[in-house]
C-alpha cells in the first residue's frame, strides 16, 4: 500500500487571505459626569489576496493497483490546517476497511507522503508578504494583551482602564485620565494608611484602658485564653500575608504577635 498525489490547477483560488492591519477604533463615553475615549481595535476588512491556484488530489493505493481516492487539499489548506482536518477519521476507517488493513496503517502511509508536501508549502508560504504581516500584526495584539494585564497588576486598576488611555499600539492617547488614575491610587493608598494608623491607635487605647485586655497573662481562665485564641486566629487569618496579596499587612501582623504575647495564649 502506498500514497500517491496527483497534482492540478484550480480555476479560481477560493480561500481567503489575512486581514491587512490593525485598525484603531474609538468611541466615547460617559459615566458619572466623566466622560473620555475608548480605544479598541480591529482588524482591517481588506485582506491580502491569495493566487496560488495548486491542488492535490490524495491517492491511497493497494498492492494490487486499486485506487482509493483519499480527498483534494489545496495549496492553502496545507496553510491553514493541519491534514487531519482536511481528511476524516470516517474516510479513512472505511478505506481500511476496503483494504483490509487497520485505520492506523491507512493514517501512516499518507501522512508519511504529505508531511514533505505540507513542509514545503509552509516554507514557501512564510516568505510572502501575507506570512509576514499576519504575524506582525498577532504579536501587536499580543503586546496590546500583555501591556493591559501588566498596567492592571502594577497600579491595581480594571483593565478596562487602560484602554482609556492607550491605544492597541501602545501609543499614550489620553494623559490627562492617566494622571486622574495615578491621583485616585494616591488618594486610595492615603485612606489605607490611615485606616491602618486609626486601627493600630485603637488597639493601642482599647487595649491600654480596658482591664481585660491590660491584666497581664496572669489575669486570663483557661476558658477565656481558648476564647482569645480564637479572636487570634480569626485576626491572623485576616491580616495574613497570603491572603492579601500585593497589600503589606506587616504592622497588623506584628500588633496581632504583640497582643498575643499579652493575652499569654
Amino acid at each position: 500500500m502506498q500514497c500517491k498525489i496527483e497534482e492540478f490547477e484550480l480555476n479560481q483560488v477560493t480561500s481567503r487571505g489575512a486581514p491587512k492591519k490593525v485598525i484603531v477604533d474609538e468611541f466615547e463615553w460617559l459615566n458619572g459626569g466623566e466622560q473620555g475615549k475608548t480605544y479598541t481595535y480591529r482588524m482591517s476588512s481588506e485582506r491580502f489576496e491569495r493566487t496560488n491556484k495548486k491542488a492535490y488530489r490524495i491517492i491511497v493505493v493497494e498492492d494490487s493497483g486499486k485506487e482509493c481516492p483519499v480527498a483534494t487539499m489545496t495549496y492553502y489548506d496545507f496553510v491553514d490546517f493541519s491534514i487531519e482536518d482536511c481528511i476524516g477519521d470516517r474516510l479513512i476507517e472505511q478505506i481500511a476497511k476496503e483494504m483490509n488493513t487497520t485505520a492506523e496503517k491507512v493514517w501512516e502511509v499518507i501522512k508519511e507522503k504529505l508531511d514533505d508536501l505540507k513542509a514545503k508549502i509552509r516554507f514557501e508560504f512564510e516568505q510572502t508578504e501575507e506570512y509576514l504581516e499576519n504575524k506582525k500584526n498577532q504579536q501587536i495584539i499580543e503586546n496590546y494583551k500583555k501591556a493591559k494585564k501588566k498596567f492592571s497588576l502594577e497600579l491595581g486598576v480594571d483593565q478596562a482602564k487602560y484602554d482609556h488611555i492607550y491605544n492597541v499600539f501602545g501609543e499614550l492617547k489620553d494623559a490627562d485620565y492617566l494622571n486622574k488614575v495615578h491621583e485616585q491610587i494616591k488618594e486610595r493608598e492615603k485612606f489605607s494608611q490611615n485606616s491602618k494608623r486609626k486601627n493600630k491607635e485603637a488597639w493601642r487605647n482599647f487595649s491600654g484602658s480596658s482591664d481585660f485586655f491590660g491584666g497581664g497573662k496572669s489575669s486570663y481562665s483557661e476558658e477565656d485564653k481558648d476564647m482569645l485564641s480564637k479572636f487570634y486566629k480569626v485576626l491572623a487569618k485576616k491580616f495574613h500575608p497570603d491572603a492579601n496579596p500585593g497589600i503589606d499587612t506587616s504592622k497588623e501582623m506584628q500588633l496581632l504577635n504583640e497582643i498575643k504575647k499579652d493575652w499569654g495564649v
